[in-house]
């Protein structure tokens, strides 16, 4: 995708794909979760190929008998594509019953949300999460059209993007990047705090949260999250990206009320990756009310 914002010219990869659903799942007869284990091509393949910006396509032509195929292997909630033209309720009844062989009814479904390495930065001195807003072209372009089994890209010509709000493209995130550099993910996630927020936190000052597979059906990579605190004596500039690189980043402080109004929305304009670390920190780091 070829746009123009701020006057700088950018060039924006993306795919668009299904939309999809999933589902928290309890037996409550036995108090259990209802998760689904099964092999992802894509994970297979990322995890046995080097994070980083030392990945060419030499390492394409590693000896795939010699990796195992549990490395494959994810643990998920169970859920699935919509490819069919039926309610988000309805395909997600349908996967419960193929996946885990519950023919859970209809009125039982509840909606909840609809829908590297990154960090939870919390600023002490203040007692604020410091998040980022930034224009994402794919959510702007998938945003425009249909969540169904039609989209095409007879759907993309015809659209007229000039009658597309921008604002639709605006996301809401914890600040983070991607690992293009030879090193450490706490080194990247430093940088990326500075760059995106303005502040200069210390090494020692980021603990690693966790490592996990983002995108297990299409890329399989890597992120990691992180936890850090900064106080105002960190901050050194007013942060907001490198626009040399076409990055146009909002700064955004949001108290710890805001947080838990914002998680208990039905409706996210953001990814999964802030809902989950939002609630590891009201969870785990937040001050008790």
């Amino acid at each position: 995708m070829k746009l123009t914002q701020n006057g700088v010219k950018r060039y924006w990869d993306f795919m668009k794909l299904h939309d999809s659903v999933t589902v928290v799942l309890y037996n409550s007869t036995r108090n259990v979760l209802i998760l689904v284990k099964q092999f992802r091509p894509p994970v297979f393949v990322s995890g046995a190929l080097p994070s980083g910006a030392a990945l060419t396509i030499d390492h394409l032509t590693i000896d795939w008998n010699n990796v195992p195929l549990e490395n494959g292997v994810t643990l998920e909630l169970c859920g699935g594509i919509i490819d069919a033209k039926l309610s988000d309720e309805e395909i997600m009844k349908n996967e419960v019953y193929e996946e885990c062989g519950y023919d859970v009814p209809l009125k039982n479904f509840e909606r909840i949300i609809t829908y590297a390495v990154a960090t939870v930065v919390y600023n002490t001195t203040r007692n604020v999460l410091v998040l980022v807003k930034q224009f994402r072209p794919a959510v702007f372009v998938c945003g425009a059209l249909p969540s169904s089994s039609s989209n095409s890209l007879k759907n993309l010509k015809s659209m007229d993007w000039s009658k597309v709000p921008l604002e639709m493209g605006i996301t809401l995130e914890i600040p983070g990047g991607i690992l293009d550099e030879d090193i450490t993910p706490e080194e990247a996630i430093k940088q990326e705090i500075l760059e995106e927020c303005g502040y200069d936190v210390p090494l020692q000052g980021i603990m690693r949260l966790a490592e996990y597979r983002t995108s297990t059906g299409v890329t399989g990579d890597i992120q990691w999250m992180f936890y850090a605190e900064c106080t105002d004596k960190m901050k050194v500039s007013e942060g907001g990206g490198k626009p040399e690189n076409g990055e146009f980043v909002e700064v955004v402080e949001m108290s710890i009320p805001e947080v838990r109004k914002f998680v208990k929305q039905k409706v996210v304009p953001a990814n999964c990756t802030i809902l989950v670390a939002m609630m590891l920190f009201l969870k785990y780091k937040a001050p008790k009310e």
